[in-house]
C-alpha cells in the first residue's frame, strides 16, 4: 500500500475514534439520566392541588450519543392512571398574516426556539422494564422466541403518546416544549410502573431540560376537562429551570427522598423568572372576540413589551448562546422579530 495513502487512513481512522464535539458536553453537577424513584399517585383535586404536587427535575446532556432521560416508579391503583409531562419551556409557530383579526393573530410574534426541548414519554410494568434507573435508558422490550426458534421481540409497553386516550391532542409526541400524556387505562392495584422519558432534544442555549411530572389517579381526558390545546400548558407551570449551583434540591424533595436537582410543587421550583408569564400568556390566545377594537393578544403582547424592554435598555437578545448563564446579553423568551417570512420571500 501506498505509504502516504496509509498515514491518511491512519489519520483519517484516529480522528473517526472521538466524534464527542457533535454532541453537548456533559454539565457539572447535571446528570444525564436522572432516576426519581418512587413518586405518589395523587387523587383528581383541584388545579391548584395538582400544580402543587408535580415533581420537577433537570437533567443534562451525556457528551455521547447514548440516550439520556428521566425515570421513576409508580403504583397501580386498580383503575385509570395519566401520567402528563411538560418540558421545559412553550412553543408556537409564528403565524404570517396580513390582519391582526385572523384567528391565529397571538402567534404574529416569533418563538425562541433555542430554549426549548422535548421528552418523549411512555410507561409499563416494572419488571419489564430493560434500562438501568440512574446510569442507563431502557424499553419493555422482551427477547423470545416463536415454535420455531425464531427470536422475536415483544413490546409490552403499558402506555405511550400513541396510545387510546381520547380528546388529548397533545398526546401524539407532541414535539418541542409541549406536554404529553400517557394514560393506563385499567393499572393493578400495588403493582410496580415504571415511567420512562427519553430525552428527544435539550435546549440549545444552554442544554439543560427543565421538566415537570405528576401521576394523577383518573383518565387523561378527566384530568384536562374543557382545557384547549394551548391551555393544557398551564396544567404544569414552571419547568424552566433555573440554572444554579450544583446539588440542589427543594425542601420537599429531600423530605420525599427524592434525589439531587429536583423540587415538588410550583411554589418551591426555582423557575427562570419571567417564564410562568410566558406560559400564563401563552394560555391566553387571546381576551376578546376576533375583529373587536378592544381584543388583546397577551402571548403578542409579552413578545413586543420584551422588546421594547431590551430597546429601552440598551441590551440584545442572544438566543442561541447561553446568554444569561455567561452574561452574554439577555435570555428571551420571544425570537427575532428580524427573521420574520415577508411576502413574496422565501
Amino acid at each position: 500500500m501506498n505509504r502516504s495513502l496509509l498515514i491518511a487512513l491512519v489519520a483519517f481512522g484516529g480522528c473517526a475514534k472521538d466524534l464527542s464535539f457533535l454532541y453537548q458536553a456533559p454539565i457539572d453537577g447535571l446528570e444525564p439520566v436522572l432516576h426519581l424513584g418512587e413518586i405518589p399517585v395523587i387523587p383528581l383535586t383541584t388545579r391548584d392541588d395538582i400544580r402543587a404536587n408535580v415533581v420537577y427535575g433537570e437533567i443534562g446532556p451525556t457528551g455521547t450519543p447514548e440516550t439520556g432521560g428521566v425515570t421513576f416508579t409508580f403504583r397501580g391503583v386498580d383503575g385509570p392512571l395519566c401520567i402528563w409531562m411538560d418540558p421545559e419551556l412553550a412553543t408556537w409557530v409564528q403565524a404570517v398574516e396580513t390582519s391582526v383579526q385572523q384567528p391565529s393573530a397571538p402567534y404574529t410574534q416569533p418563538d425562541n426556539l433555542y430554549d426549548d426541548g422535548d421528552l418523549e414519554l411512555f410507561a409499563g410494568l416494572s419488571v419489564f422494564y430493560t434500562g438501568t434507573p440512574g446510569a442507563s435508558m431502557g424499553d419493555f422490550a422482551v427477547r423470545t422466541k416463536d415454535q420455531l426458534g425464531n427470536d422475536l421481540q415483544v413490546q409490552y409497553v403499558e402506555c405511550s403518546p400513541l396510545g387510546d386516550s381520547v380528546g388529548i391532542e397533545t398526546n401524539n409526541y407532541a414535539g418541542r416544549g409541549a406536554p404529553e400524556s400517557c394514560e393506563i387505562g385499567s393499572s393493578l392495584g400495588g403493582s410496580s410502573y415504571t415511567a420512562v422519558l427519553d430525552a428527544w432534544s435539550l435546549p440549545i442555549d444552554d442544554g439543560r431540560l427543565g421538566f415537570g411530572v405528576v401521576v394523577v389517579a383518573s383518565t387523561c381526558e378527566d384530568l384536562v376537562g374543557s382545557l384547549t390545546p394551548a391551555q393544557q400548558e398551564c396544567l404544569i407551570l414552571g419547568e424552566a429551570v433555573f440554572p444554579g449551583e450544583p446539588g440542589r434540591r427543594g425542601a420537599e424533595a429531600k423530605r420525599r427522598g427524592l434525589p439531587l436537582n429536583t423540587w415538588v410543587g410550583v411554589d418551591e421550583v426555582p423557575s427562570w423568572p419571567g417564564s410562568i408569564d410566558l406560559e400564563a400568556a401563552f394560555c391566553t390566545p387571546q381576551e376578546g372576540f376576533v375583529g373587536q377594537d378592544d381584543v388583546t393578544y397577551p402571548l403578542a403582547d409579552l413578545c413586543r413589551a420584551e422588546r421594547r424592554a431590551n430597546r429601552d435598555a440598551g441590551t440584545e437578545c442572544s438566543w442561541q448562546l447561553n446568554a444569561a448563564v455567561e452574561g452574554n446579553g439577555e435570555r428571551c423568551y420571544c425570537g427575532n422579530i428580524d427573521d420574520t417570512p415577508r411576502a413574496g420571500s422565501f
